[in-house]
This record gives C-alpha cells, structure tokens and sequence, in this order.
C-alpha cells in the first residue's frame, strides 16, 4: 500500500473503550506517527493543549463528557481551536453529521474500523494540513517580501524626490513666477468675463423668477396645467438653486482670481 510521510506527526485518539483504542492503535502503528490516547473529554483537552497533535479522532459517544461538548470546548479554546477533528461513532449510533460538522469536525470515520478507510481519511487530512502550513508560510514570505520593497521603494522615492529638491528650487522658483506673470492675462481675462457675464445672468434670472411667480399669480384658470409642469420640472427647487449655483461659480472665480494675485506676487 503506497503511504505518504509526514515528519513529526502526532495523533490523539480518544475513545472511552480500550478495545477500541487497540485497534486502532494496531492499525496505525506501522506509519511512523507518534500516537497518544485519551479515554475521556476532559484528558483528551488536557493532552491536546499540551501536545499540540496534528489531528484529533474523537468518539462521539462517551460517558460524561460527549464527543460533541469536546469538540466544542477544543474549538473554543485559541490553542486548540486549529487542530482538525475526525470523529469516530459506531454504524448503530444515532450520529448527527450536520451538528458534527456545524461545530468544527473536519470528517468523520464509522466503527467497526476498516483499516485501509481509517488511513485514507487520516492521510487526507495531514495532506491538507500540510499544504495549509506551506500557503501560511508562503503568506507571510510574501508579506514581508512586501513591505520590504515597499520600504524600499518609498526610500528610494523619498531620496530622489529630496534630490530634486536641492538640484535647483531658485531655479524652479523663477521659472514659475515668470510662467505666471506671462500667463497670468490669459487667466485674468476669462475669469473677468465670467465675472461680468455672471452679473447680468443673475440679474436676468431674478427677472424671470419673477415673471413666473406674477405668471402662477395672474392667470389661475391655467393653474393646474401650470402646477403639474411645476411639479414635473421641480419649479420651487429650481427657483431656489439656480440662485444657489450663481453664487458658487462667483466664488469660484474669485478665487482663481486670489491664487492668480497671489501667484504674481510671490
């Protein structure tokens, strides 16, 4: 039978009967892991905690202390909680699967033991563990690969942005107040017919504002046909924004004219 080899496996069994535990036992003893036995809960947490095994099989049924209350207290517990669980239950239990799964076992095996079955599922797991052990190495090669280029990077960066710097800031400086100065007309001149046009287009829309609020005053027998285009074209939100947006495009030209001054100046 081909069988695979993992270095410094440890399983813990648990099971109430010493028969049992023979058998298994037997059963895996040529695969080179090292074995341990709990014949109830409350050992099996203790060994487990401990010893740290790779793999748990766990008997559902036994006195006291359940395999399901096990489960749930090794699951509950940051030292044990990554270690998988293989439950053992007879064909003759009632074994419930889904709880089973619900609480943290990663499979389970049925009694009485077929040899071949009980090694597949256990070589299966210790596969799985090993390769999750080599995704979380190679995570965390790759995250402080990572940040170490990233430092890098950013020192780099910082040193050349520093370079810069001290190359030639007299030199930077007059090139962008004389880019300034010769453009600064080509700024000015549009933002001051924005200026203008946005006085008269204020002065204008306040005339029609009020054209149309005489409008809905004067003819009432067209007042419904009026409200209901009012209401399609949101009239009173218009009236009330139009104003609005005037007054920011003011201010945002204002202000390119103070960074424009500004600019001239330094």
């Amino acid at each position: 039978m081909s069988e695979l080899v993992f270095e410094k496996t440890t399983l813990l069994i648990v099971d109430d009967n010493q028969n049992n535990l023979k058998v298994l036992c037997d059963a895996i003893a040529d695969f080179g892991w090292e074995i341990l036995v709990a014949t109830d809960g409350e050992s099996a947490i203790e060994q487990a905690e401990y010893a740290q095994p790779d793999l748990i099989l766990l008997d559902v049924m036994m006195p006291g202390m359940d395999g399901f209350e096990t489960c749930e207290k090794l699951k509950s517990n940051p030292i044990t909680d990554k270690i998988p669980i293989i439950f053992m239950t007879a064909l003759s239990d009632s074994f419930d699967k889904v709880k089973g799964f619900s609480i943290g076992a990663v499979d389970y095996i049925t009694k009485p033991f077929y040899t071949e079955e009980v090694i597949a599922r256990i070589n299966v797991h210790l596969k799985i563990i090993s390769l999750t052990k080599q995704l979380e190495q190679q995570k965390i090669y790759l995250e402080q690969h990572c940040t170490t280029r990233t430092s890098e990077l950013t020192e780099t960066f910082q040193h050349l942005n520093q370079s810069q710097i001290q190359i030639a800031p007299i030199h930077k400086s007059a090139t962008l107040r004389k880019l300034v100065t010769s453009n600064a007309h080509e700024v000015n001149n549009p933002a001051n017919l924005l200026t203008g046009n946005l006085s008269n287009l204020a002065d204008y829309t306040s005339k029609v504002i009020n054209h149309l609020q005489i409008y809905r005053r004067v003819y009432p027998e067209n007042k419904a046909e009026i409200d209901i285009n009012a209401q399609q074209i949101d009239l009173d939100a218009l009236i009330r924004k139009i104003p609005e947006i005037i007054f920011l495009i003011s201010e945002e030209i204002e202000q390119i004219n103070n960074i424009t001054n500004q600019l001239k100046n330094s």
